[in-house]
């Protein structure tokens, strides 16, 4: 007799459940590969490094701390890095930023991982002598500016490499986390008391350790563990039910001179084989779900271990199997007498289990659907703007003088050609910021303004023709002092008497101060003069924002009404910043070709700097990538979950025909209807039910109560289905016997 057909076609199933939890194994060993991986990052750059901790740096001792330390690291041939975090999914899928700059030939500024080269010399350099400053080795929000890769896993945080003068501009602040490469004892003390005195800040506060650098995937690790919980209690019930189904095979055969060890192992020692001639289809499955680039033993070894963890759990969960087959006399055998209370004890653990999954699932999955729905609303809003144009690169040419901030050179040309161009209807200044409560909490306690307003703020920076395009109308008179140099300002009615005031001391102050000779010199840096206006809020207004963190629109922002004459020193050194958070956009990429040409570059001495313009869309690109991945990942996860709850079912419900097959076929004879037939399968599983409906409830889950509906209205047509097929074949071959 050959070995298949004493399981007969259900085999298929368990060779399914064999790749499934070895599927699921492999994974759980890459993401713990994954793991290790962002350890490496968290303590990068290792070895001979020293850390300081820049916490709340005033605005004014901000541009001269970041010059002091680029040209430490030129002066000392050192190798600097900072290390943030950005928590665009509120703590989830955030991305680890990384600022370097210096002796990028250090050997601590290397990195590897697995034997592989991560970071080194090569790359470092591409970066950090490229031209445009907004170069990155990664993807940060889209694919402009990326000069290369970096190996990662599938479901790791995105890691994004930049020029730290960048990373300080874009993030708009000094503070941070830094590791210095490259100290030794003679200079380490005049570094430390230099960057006390630039700073404000003590040395032992500069060294005193602050929040260190998180970023979580335990929603991941915990979804795969679940799962991997499930399919070990699915696969131990599923082997039983085929250990059952098998005994009257196995009567018969034992009173034909066969052994019963002889039997388990021609019975379930298949799916052992099985799971062995598994192993390198999974390592490749594993290594491809895993999204690591490069082929590396090391990796393969970790998917290995995994494949043999699938095998040992495998002949645990068959052990309880071959317990009840090698227990079992052959008459009982032969008559499908089985021991009723252990199956059932264990198949109820493993629905109990499944059943928790769900429940805990539907209520992990609210925080990443309203992500989704987030991430929706910006592409939503950002499509309203698609088509606008921005500045993507900026050469140094040059002006590399101007770039360490040593210079006002390139600063001065663009503000020139800004100039020129500024009355033009689809030219515009456009920057958001958001000024929340940390912020100003951090102005508070470093008394860095005098009238700091007690609540956060939106205040927008907008050229007068922007403003038209927002809806908000103003006096004329008003906009002529704007553009004679005044700093206008739009403060909405929504705000009191008293934080109109308030807002107005702020404004004056933050506008104000740090002014010197050295900056460009516009009519309001001569005059300081300042006008106020209030303005009825009447719509809602986009904010430009990248992180579903930050509100997408918001009804009453402060405006500042910008134009060349009443600029000062942070907004005309803005010019040149990259990327969304650029100030300078365009209605569309036609109307920046028609201002963009050679002979104007050349006008204003800006040919060697090449500005180059790109639309919106091509920076919005990664969030779109972010919203479908999201959706794929855990919708496959709401798959896997209801086809390992059905599974189940269907599981204990063979469990339970065939434990019951005798009394159930009497009572179907006699006439006995469904719900006298199976009401304690039936009860228990509308119980299971209401309780799931229970939970999540009073977690306010709107996902969790929409799964558990539909896995109950699912379970209960399966529960119908299973239970009752071929009923009246059963009934019949019993009464006639075999």
């Amino acid at each position: 007799m050959k070995k298949t057909l004493l399981i007969g076609k259900s085999r298929y199933l368990g060779y399914v459940l064999i790749a499934l939890q070895g599927l699921l194994l492999t994974l759980l060993a890459a993401f713990f590969v994954n793991g290790s991986y962002m350890q490496a990052w968290e303590n990068y750059p290792s070895g001979n490094t020293d850390n300081i901790y820049l916490s709340g740096v005033s605005d004014d001792r901000q541009t001269a701390t970041g010059r002091y330390l680029t040209n430490c690291a030129d002066e000392m041939e050192l190798f600097i890095v900072r290390r943030d975090i950005s928590l665009n999914n509120g703590g989830m899928n955030g991305s680890l930023i990384f600022g370097v700059y210096g002796n990028y030939e250090l050997p601590d500024a290397s990195m590897s991982f697995m034997h592989q080269s991560i970071l080194d010399s090569d790359n470092l350099a591409l970066l950090l002598t490229s031209e445009n400053t907004d170069s990155t080795l990664g993807v940060e929000t889209g694919s402009a500016g990326s000069l290369g890769d970096i190996p990662s896993f599938r479901f790791q945080n995105s890691i994004v490499v930049k020029q730290l003068p960048q990373l300080i501009s874009s993030s708009e602040t000094i503070n941070g986390s830094y590791s210095i490469v490259g100290l030794n004892e003679q200079n380490r003390q005049s570094f430390l008391a230099g960057l006390s005195e630039v700073s404000g800040i003590s040395i032992d506060k500069l060294t005193q350790q602050g929040a260190g650098m998180a970023a979580d995937n335990s929603l991941v690790r915990d979804m795969l563990l679940i799962f991997l919980c499930a399919q070990v209690f699915l696969s131990s019930v599923f082997y039983l039910v085929i250990a059952v189904k098998s005994l009257t095979k196995e009567g018969k055969l034992v009173l034909l001179g066969w052994s019963q060890k002889a039997f388990v192992k021609e019975t379930l020692g298949v799916f052992v084989k099985t799971a062995v001639a598994f192993i390198p289809p999974l390592i490749i499955a594993g290594w491809i779900l895993s999204g690591w680039s490069a082929f590396s033993i090391n990796l393969m070894g970790y998917l290995f271990a995994g494949c043999i963890v699938n095998i040992f759990l495998l002949m645990i969960e068959l052990c309880f199997s071959a317990f009840i087959l090698l227990s079992i006399k052959a008459l009982d055998a032969i008559r499908g007498r089985i021991p009723k209370k252990p199956l059932y004890v264990l198949g109820v653990m493993a629905y109990l289990l499944v059943s928790i999954g769900t429940v805990c699932f539907g209520s992990y999955f609210d925080t990443p659907l309203r992500k989704i729905d987030e991430n929706a609303k910006i592409s939503e809003q950002w499509a309203s703007v698609s088509d606008y144009a921005l500045l993507r690169d900026l050469s140094v040419g040059q002006d590399s003088e101007s770039i360490r901030g040593q210079s006002n050179k390139l600063n001065t040309d663009l503000y020139r050609w800004y100039s020129s161009i500024a009355d033009q209807s689809d030219v515009y200044i456009i920057h958001t910021e958001y000024f929340g409560e940390d912020v100003i909490s951090g102005w508070r306690d470093n008394k860095v303004y005098t009238g700091i307003p007690e609540n956060p703020f939106w205040y927008f920076t907008v050229s007068p023709n922007y403003l038209t395009e927002l809806g908000i109308t103003t006096n004329g008179n008003a906009l002529t002092s704007a553009k004679d140099g005044a700093r206008l300002y739009l403060l909405p009615s929504t705000l009191s008497e008293s934080e109109q005031a308030q807002m107005k001391e702020y404004l004056k102050h933050s506008s104000t101060k740090s002014l010197s000779e050295g900056d460009i010199q516009t009519t309001f840096t001569k005059e300081q003069n300042f006008e106020f206006i209030t303005y009825e809020p009447s719509k809602e207004l986009f904010t430009w924002a990248t992180s579903s963190d930050n509100d997408m629109t918001v009804k009453a922002p402060v405006i500042y009404v910008c134009t060349p004459e009443n600029m000062r020193y942070f907004e005309d050194e803005s010019l040149r910043t990259t990327g969304l958070a650029g100030y300078i956009k365009f209605s569309s990429l036609n109307a920046a070709e028609q201002y963009t040409q050679p002979a104007m570059w050349e006008q204003f001495a800006l040919s060697d700097n090449a500005p180059v313009f790109s639309e919106v869309r091509e920076y919005i690109d990664g969030l779109q990538k972010n919203l479908w991945t999201t959706i794929l990942g855990y919708g496959l996860a709401v798959v896997v979950l209801i086809v390992i709850l059905i599974g189940l079912l269907i599981t204990l419900v063979s469990i339970f025909r065939i434990a019951n097959q005798e009394k159930l076929n009497v009572k179907k004879f006699f006439g006995f209807d469904f719900w006298s037939l199976y009401r304690i399968p039936m009860s228990l599983l509308l119980l299971a039910v209401f309780i799931q409906l229970a939970v999540v409830l009073l977690l306010q889950s709107k996902f969790g109560l929409a799964l558990v509906c539909f896995a109950a209205l699912l379970q209960l047509i399966v529960f119908g289905k299973s239970i009752t097929k071929n009923e009246l074949k059963r009934l019949l071959t019993a009464f006639k016997g075999e």
